[in-house]
């Protein structure tokens, strides 16, 4: 292998931070199969096509991209010895590029606490993909690496559960999203995953990865052929979430919530919050909508914890500041006297109260055990493959629960990785 045009190790590592995506997803030109995602300790079967050349003095070498997740796609190529490996990957798939340095290979996840990180036979590379050049039987590792680990000494603000979190959310979206809208029938089973992928859209986090890409007929026609009306009340603000999601307009929903909250007195009942939600992704403004959240904060408390976490997020999207001191008691005691023996799901939707008041959810005061909340939930419920969920909630399918955790970590994340910190609501 010959090396041109040396850097230092930690230039290098520190250059390779790469921009959030924030444009339309482009297409992949991959066609070599990919492996499940698998655990950081273990080494995935994966199966590929051998690409060819036709050029003299043909050698073979290998290289393998690992994702966030742990996803490892391989492409054997043959090609002529001394050419460079950025064009001979430029042939056979899609590159993008931050400068001179690659942010992704084969729509793996840009993510701007992420870099790909090159390991020539096993030994990082001092030298960008530009000005490698190749020898037969060289492994080229490309490995998505959190630069921002607190552990590595650049002043990096993450931990491993961190950086657990941000593989749980992207093996979620490049898998079981994926499974669950290609198998959905109808908009009522997937408003979670839509809310997902609205938030981390709005936060420009990667699209080529987030999205409904593949939704299935029966899900896109339930939504074509929804009809709004006030019987179906609760079901608009569904139909809200996923049409934003696929990227489909419906002009009676706007029409519909108008009038819902012109006529808004009282928060109700469990659906006062559900029928808010919309407001703001509409650009609804109504005098009502602010009296009701702010005269809640009391009342709604009978209608249990969950309700009060879509209440505090709701706040948080009109920039209302303002909670009294019964919210604040139950934000305060929620993690706390073995409150985390009340489920996976009420615990997971703690991280939008925390998120639209603006609050660490891991900060050692809301701690049990040594444990925050987001070290809880995967001690209970994730092994560390992320492959399989525990206490009877399936990580498949259009489980209600399984989803609505996962939007619930979206949310942290988005409150975490902002530069400066502010609230953060669910609802876009």
């Amino acid at each position: 292998m010959k090396k041109l045009k040396f850097l230092s190790l930690s230039a290098l590592a520190l250059s390779f931070i790469p921009l959030v995506a924030c444009n339309n997803a482009n297409e992949n030109t991959n066609t070599n199969e990919t492996t499940a995602p698998a655990d950081n300790t273990t080494t995935p079967n994966t199966t590929s096509n051998v690409i060819t050349t036709t050029e003299d003095e043909n050698i073979d070498i290998v290289v393998n991209v690992y994702d966030i997740d742990g996803e490892k796609q391989t492409f054997n190529i043959n090609c002529e010895k001394g050419s460079s490996l950025s064009e001979e990957l430029k042939k056979v798939t899609k590159i993008q590029k931050n400068g001179s340095f690659v942010s992704s290979i084969a729509n793996s996840v840009i993510d701007s606490n992420y870099y790909l990180e090159i390991f020539e036979n096993n030994v990082s590379s001092l030298v960008g993909i530009d000005d490698l050049v190749l020898d037969d039987g060289d492994v080229f590792d490309f490995k998505n690496t959190c630069w921002n680990l607190a552990s590595l000494g650049y002043g990096g603000t993450l931990d491993d559960t961190d950086a657990l979190v941000d593989r749980m959310i992207y093996h979620y979206a490049k898998t079981y999203l994926k499974d669950t809208i290609k198998k959905a029938t109808s908009y009522k089973e997937v408003y979670w995953d839509a809310m997902f992928v609205n938030l981390l859209t709005e936060y420009n986090y990667d699209t080529n990865v987030i999205n409904f890409d593949g939704a299935s007929e029966e899900l896109i026609n339930s939504v074509k052929d929804a009809k709004v009306s006030e019987n179906s009340d609760i079901d608009n603000a569904k139909l809200y979430f996923v049409s934003k999601a696929l990227g489909i307009s419906n002009s009676s929903l706007g029409e519909f919530f108008m009038n819902y909250y012109n006529k808004l007195n009282i928060y109700e009942d469990y659906k006062t919050p559900f029928l808010l939600s919309p407001a703001k992704g509409l650009n609804i403004t109504n005098p009502n909508i602010e009296k009701v959240l702010k005269e809640s904060s009391v009342s709604d408390t009978q209608w249990g914890t969950d309700a009060l976490n879509w209440q505090i997020s709701l706040c948080a999207s009109f920039g209302i500041d303002k909670f009294d001191e019964t919210i604040t008691s139950q934000i305060n005691t929620r993690t706390k006297d073995g409150e985390y023996t009340a489920g996976g799901t009420t615990n997971a939707l703690s991280l939008l109260s925390f998120a639209g008041l603006n609050i660490n959810p891991r900060l050692e005061k809301y701690k049990i055990d040594n444990k925050d909340v987001i070290e809880y939930l995967f001690d209970n419920y994730y092994d560390t493959t992320l492959d399989l969920m525990k206490c009877n909630i399936t990580d498949t399918g259009t489980n209600y629960s399984t989803n609505q955790i996962y939007a619930s970590f979206a949310v942290y994340k988005c409150w975490r990785d902002q530069a400066v910190k502010d609230k953060v609501s669910i609802f876009r």
